[in-house]
């Protein structure tokens, strides 16, 4: 029973350290146009995993700002 518990309670670290390290991993150009355009659903994890990724990076607020200045008028393009 003991091992049991300990297994139950060391796949619930891992899954939440998981979560954590996503939140660090730079986004990259697809996502932040996604979410520009809409594409991502807003009630889905991988929205929330942007959203609070954007509020603790510098580095990606920077590529949706640059995103937003350049980048916008030709995905539409594209489209």
């Amino acid at each position: 029973m003991i091992t049991i518990a300990f297994l139950f309670a060391a796949w619930i670290v891992y899954k939440a350290a998981r979560r954590i390290s996503s939140q660090y991993r730079h986004l990259d150009k697809e996502e932040i146009r996604d979410v520009m355009l809409n594409r991502t659903d807003k009630n889905s994890p991988e929205y929330s995993r942007i959203i609070r990724h954007l509020g603790i990076c510098e580095k990606c607020q920077d590529k949706l700002h640059n995103y937003k200045n350049e980048d916008y008028i030709e995905d539409h393009l594209v489209d």
